[in-house]
């Protein structure tokens, strides 16, 4: 095997490590896995881009296929170049899809191949971010032979699959990283046997009970399994526990190891210890590195925090060799320092003048210890024994790793001699079992293909084709339209559900759309079509005026041409008389003409209609022929206007409204009533001099009737009218005294600012009432904010503290006094005590060194909140960011240690150095 792949064993061993020790997400069954590409890629503002086959760029539909493409950041946004000539400006991201899944079709950037889909984005500002979407199958393809080389007996690598897979489906629903921070992910770089591997234990996962196991591996274990237990003192697991490996042993990887730490750390021959001043900067203690991580970790725990201390002597190691499964692992560390306080360089001497000698002793547990010397160092937590000499302790242990699960070498070892994987698996995993998982896939189908407005449409009329399917994990849709025996691509395979139609031509036309998964190898998944006609012929309907004809000369007359078909018409309005043609209205999509004739005589109007589209003269026309008469010699006068019963009279009465007018030819009638409020038309012109009215609402009302001449141009000729009144009981008042009840907000007082309050108003009485409601603070003026209306319900959300009275006028609606009743209640606001709820992360604690990790702090109460994020690195305390609105940090820790956040949260309006805050405790390591 090669050396790189044996230390990523070790690495990824160490990182999933962290990972176990938090608690295992919930177990989602999902095909697709998206891949941030980083591990090889690293942080570049330019990638270049190679196509093998075609890919589809969803955004805009292009084409890309061929090399010499590059991405670049510019100024925030993802450019497309092909060569130096630029292409496309995409923003912030954008994603392609391949047309047809699988390894016929796949890209190369920088270097690397890749199958599958791909979403570019933009991160930190200034890099670019590919993230591959592809089946979990072939993503554990490439991951297997980087996890284990590709080249090993195909039953260990199929025990390794099986880790990669479960790890996949425990983690399904988050975005990996191709780096151990997940599983390294080489792409499409596979192997015979690393293939064969993953196609013969498809969909195979390892579970305890119902849920994915936590398949850990390491490199080796110097013949020593260990349980979660012994490394990290987490529950033990029924799955992980102690024993012997002997397939690991006879690997002869990393069975024994060792090291050595000094005794003496620093020599004080010749060095005085009353002036410390003078050789204090330059010493240095001679397990530098270790003793540096060891210093790290005591200043601030057991050293104060204010601290700078030479290490003189190690005076003793020890670690604990003889245990069960349910033992921690522990080891101690006996040391002599020398300290200086920091804030004042003050050395601390004992009585005599002299630097003052201490002694410690740093216990933790082994695997923590070896994080100090070093992982590379100290390889594992397993310690076989501890010697010492005159000068030196030695530590002797074995394995690469944390030793907690599979042993790839002793995997190796089984899978060379023949061992099956499930035996390998059930070796290092006892109590669990392979289930074969079936993703739970539910096929892309297609429900209907519809559009957006009802066959049959005019020509040039805009139609949105919708395809309506379920299924898969992201859909493409292409549309097809039949145009007599020729079918003809509308829209390639896109994300798009829709296509948009303009019909240039009538006709029946017919729509297939194609719809796949993006991840199908298939042509197409399922499809759907749709039979649709379109109108070409606009067909002239009628011709005819708002009055009959005759009419006399000077009258208002509105000719109407009314149409059938064509998208969009348009009208042409031309007039005879005398034998003469003229135009009065020339085309335009207003199918009326306003006409005044002045004169006496037979007319005849010839409407033209077409088409917007139409490259004719008129698509088709129709006639109207019409008689104007001379001037009416006989006014008409209204003589009298009548009802059958006397007001007043109650609600909902039948009245016969009568009126009786003399002179014209042909009179028309119009009756209007006035509600109090405003005038409405009870019955238009007609030769009807009658109207039956049934009131509903008591009230005062005005009736007028309007007499015409059906000749005459004015819009009456003579008009009378009268009052007229409606009650609601016999007693012939506006109902009984209005009273109020009650005035309820639905929210007791006091509330906090910004609060939603219902304020109801309960009153009696009357026939309609209406409400008005005022607001007053803190003894000022009130304020309305709500005028008169039927609504007894005022929504008020009070934005600031303060004592308030809310007060309401009722009165009935044919009252004429500003109020007939009121009433007033107080109500006090408060903003409201600023609370830190709480303080948490994106990632659960422990995580490794320059992880991306969020902050975020939950407060409630105040009106509007500030934010002011500290830490303490067990050195002392660091501003990170100063008050501001966000409440959300994003962390980057480059050193590894116990971390302490503690976040202020203030009002904007607070003149305290803070309000409240909370504090949170977190864990980074190498």
């Amino acid at each position: 095997m090669k050396k790189f792949g044996v230390i990523f064993f070790v690495l990824m061993g160490l990182l999933i490590s962290q990972q176990f020790a938090t608690k295992a997400s919930a177990e989602v069954n999902n095909e697709v896995v998206n891949v941030k590409l980083q591990n090889y890629l690293g942080n570049k503002s330019s990638i270049s881009v190679e196509v093998n086959g075609k890919y589809i760029v969803d955004n805009d539909r292009q084409a890309i296929s061929g090399s010499g493409y590059t991405i670049k950041v510019e100024y925030g946004v993802l450019n497309l170049y092909k060569g130096t000539t630029f292409i496309k400006s995409y923003g912030s991201t954008f994603s392609m899809h391949p047309v047809k899944y699988g390894t016929d079709h796949f890209v190369t950037i920088q270097g690397m191949k890749y199958t599958g889909v791909f979403t570019f984005v933009v991160e930190s500002g200034k890099y670019v971010r590919p993230i591959n979407s592809l089946l979990i199958e072939d993503y554990v393809k490439g991951v297997t032979p980087r996890e284990m080389h590709g080249t090993w007996n195909v039953n260990t690598l199929k025990a390794g699959t099986l880790a990669a897979r479960t790890y996949a489906m425990r983690h399904a629903g988050k975005t990996m990283v191709d780096t151990q921070a997940n599983q390294v992910y080489g792409g499409f770089t596979w192997y015979d046997n690393s293939n064969r591997a993953v196609n013969e234990t498809n969909g195979e996962v390892l579970k305890f009970g119902s849920r994915y196991a936590e398949t850990l591996y390491y490199s080796s274990n110097g013949g020593m399994m260990l349980s979660n237990t012994n490394t990290y003192g987490t529950p033990l697991y029924a799955y992980f526990t102690k024993k012997q490996d002997p397939y690991d042993i006879q690997s002869g990887k990393n069975t024994n190891w060792s090291y050595s730490i000094k005794k003496q750390q620093i020599s004080m021959i010749g060095r005085d210890l009353s002036k410390p001043e003078l050789w204090w900067n330059s010493v240095s203690e001679a397990d530098a590195a270790f003793i540096k991580n060891l210093k790290s970790t005591l200043i601030g725990t057991q050293i104060a925090s204010n601290s700078d201390i030479r290490i003189i002597n190690v005076t003793g190691i020890n670690f604990k060799t003889s245990f069960t499964a349910e033992d921690l692992l522990t080891g101690y560390v006996d040391i002599e320092y020398y300290r200086k306080k920091t804030d004042t360089n003050q050395f601390i001497k004992d009585t005599s003048g002299k630097l003052q000698k201490h002694t410690l002793r740093y216990e933790d547990r082994s695997n923590d210890i070896r994080s100090l010397v070093g992982s590379y160092t100290m390889k594992s937590p397993y310690v076989k024994s501890v010697t010492a000499d005159s000068d030196k302790f030695t530590v002797n242990g074995g394995g690469f790793g944390h030793g907690i699960g599979m042993s790839q070498w002793g995997a190796y070892v089984m899978g060379n001699q023949g061992i099956p994987y499930q035996d390998i698996l059930s070796y290092y995993y006892p109590n669990t079992s392979i289930v074969k998982e079936s993703y739970n896939y539910t096929s892309v189908k297609m429900n209907e293909v519809s559009a957006s407005i009802a066959s049959p449409q005019a020509a040039n009329t805009p139609i949105t084709i919708t395809a309506d399917a379920v299924g898969g994990y992201d859909k493409l849709y292409r549309f097809y339209v039949q145009e007599g025996t020729e079918w003809k691509l509308l829209q390639d395979y896109s994300t798009k559900s829709t296509y948009t139609w303009i019909p240039k031509a009538g006709g029946n036309y017919k729509f297939s759309v194609h719809v796949k998964d993006k991840y199908s190898a298939k042509d197409y998944d399922a499809y759907s079509a749709l039979s649709y006609s379109i109108l070409s012929n606009v067909d002239m309907k009628s011709v005819e005026a708002d009055k009959q004809s005759p009419q006399a000369a000077g009258a208002s007359i509105k000719v109407t041409a009314e149409a059938d078909g064509g998208k969009e018409k348009l009208y042409k309005f031309n007039l005879l008389k005398d034998g003469k043609w003229t135009v009065v209205q020339e085309y335009s999509s207003k199918n009326s003409y306003d006409w005044k004739p002045s004169e006496s005589g037979d007319y005849k109007f010839s409407v033209h209609v077409k088409d917007v589209g139409s490259s004719k003269s008129y698509d088709d026309y129709g006639v109207l022929d019409y008689k104007i008469s001379g001037k009416i010699t006989s006014p008409v006068v209204m003589k009298n206007v009548s009802t059958d019963k006397s007001s007043p009279q109650l609600t909902n009465t039948a009245i016969q409204i009568s009126a009786n007018a003399e002179g014209g030819t042909t009179k028309l009638y119009k009756f209007n009533i006035y509600n109090g409020k405003s005038w409405e038309v009870a019955q238009n012109y007609s030769t009807k001099s009658t109207y039956a009215w049934k009131p509903s609402t008591a009230g005062s009302y005005k009736v007028s009737v309007h007499v015409r001449d059906q000749l005459s141009t004015k819009s009456y000729d003579s008009y009378k009218a009268f009052d007229y009144k409606i009650t609601a009981s016999s007693s012939g008042q506006f109902g009984t005294p209005i009273s109020f009840e009650s005035i309820v907000p639905d929210k007791a007082s006091p509330q906090f600012a910004n609060t939603s309050i219902k304020v109801t108003a309960n009153a009696k009485g009357g026939t309609s009432k209406k409400y008005k409601f005022w607001v007053s603070k803190d003894g000022g003026a009130f304020v309305r904010m709500q005028d008169y209306s039927a609504s007894n319900v005022y929504n008020w959300k009070p934005v600031t503290a303060g004592n308030y009275r809310i007060n309401v006028h009722v009165k009935d609606q044919e009252s004429t006094k500003s109020y007939d009743v009121y009433k007033v209640i107080d109500y006090k606001v408060t903003s409201g005590q600023v609370i830190v709820q709480n303080v948490k992360t994106d990632l659960l604690s422990p995580q490794r060194m320059n992880t991306a990790v969020h902050v975020t702090a939950n407060a409630t109460g105040g009106d509007s909140l500030l934010y002011k994020f500290n830490i303490y690195d067990g050195t002392k305390w660091t501003v990170l960011k100063e008050y501001s609105p966000e409440k959300t940090l994003k962390w980057v820790p480059v050193k590894s240690g116990s971390y302490k956040f503690s976040v202020h949260v203030k009002d904007v309006k607070s003149s305290k150095a803070y309000d409240h805050y909370g504090v949170m405790f977190y864990n980074v390591t190498k």
